[in-house]
This record gives structure tokens, sequence and C-alpha cells, in this order.
């Protein structure tokens, strides 16, 4: 169970972790499907007002959203690392294959695996790295999904490092 004062932390990140993507204006489209003034959404997102939980139901149902949902996914930001691929793939819809891959992406380019063909949407939706099916299956979050792509890529770079001295050592 979340404590009161977590739930709203939880509640305000989850919030704000759907209204990203939903671009310019979302507070105010939000806020009227939701029935309440765009003034008092806005002090709930800032803390400034604490929102009864029929208001915050009222919130999650016009993200398209159940109100668990929504809790569970703001506790996941907020008790995951703070990694910056959280706040980076944050614009694209969690669990969806975008996020995944913007998510392994980084994780490539941590170890220093960049621009490569193989880190493409389409070509890691057709290879299914370790976790991606998990995370699309909602199983894992993004901090799971993070440190198991990490594994994978510093395991991939350390074959890229061997292979490269083997040819080195041919030549």
């Amino acid at each position: 169970m979340i404590r009161k004062n977590d739930l709203q932390d939880a509640f305000v990140a989850g919030v704000e972790t759907k209204l990203i993507p939903l671009g310019w204006g979302a507070q105010k489209r939000v806020s009227k499907a939701a029935g309440i003034t765009p003034g008092y959404f806005n002090d709930i997102l800032k803390k400034r007002k604490r929102a009864t939980e029929d208001t915050r139901r009222k919130i999650a149902r016009a993200l398209d959203v159940t109100y668990e949902e929504l809790l569970k996914s703001g506790q996941r930001l907020i008790e995951g690392p703070s990694s910056p691929v959280t706040k980076k793939c944050l614009e694209h819809k969690e669990f969806s294959q975008e996020r995944a891959c913007c998510i392994y992406q980084h994780a490539a380019s941590e170890v220093g695996i960049v621009d490569s063909p193989f880190f493409m949407a389409a070509s890691l939706a057709r290879i299914r790295p370790p976790g991606w099916v998990d995370y699309l299956s909602r199983e894992i979050g993004d901090s799971a999904l993070y440190e198991i792509a990490r594994k994978e890529m510093d395991k991939l770079r350390e074959q890229i490092l061997q292979d490269e001295n083997r040819k080195r050592a041919v030549l």
C-alpha cells in the first residue's frame, strides 16, 4: 500500500509521464475532460493542492488509463534509478516498441556502441533481444529493461573488443 504523501507523488509522476507525449495544451484538454479547471489541475501537478481520490480517478479516465495503472507508472518512475534513460525515453508511450528501442539505444551508447543499424527499432523488434517481450507485455518496467539492456550491451562490447583483438593478432 502506498502512503498518503507517496500516493500524491506517485499520482503526479504518473500523470506527468502521460502528459508529456500529449504535447502542448495537454493540461488544458485533460482538465476539461476530467471536469476540473486548468488552474486546479496545475495546482495538483505543482503539489500546491491535493486532489481527492475521485478527482484523481477522473483525471486518470481523462488520460485513458486506469487509476491503478497511473499510480503504478508513477511509483515505478519514483523508485527507479535517476538514469537519464527514464527522462529521455518519456516522450515515447510506456511499454511501446519505440520506448524499448530508446532504452536499448541508450544502453548501447553508454558502452560506446553508437550509430549501429542493429539498434534501429525495426531490427530490435525483429530480433527481440532479452527483456524485450517482458517489457512489451508489461512484466518489467523501464528500469528493469535498462538493466538487462546494459548487461547485454556490455557483453556485446566485450565480444566486439575480442573480435578486434583477434583480427589484429592475425595481421
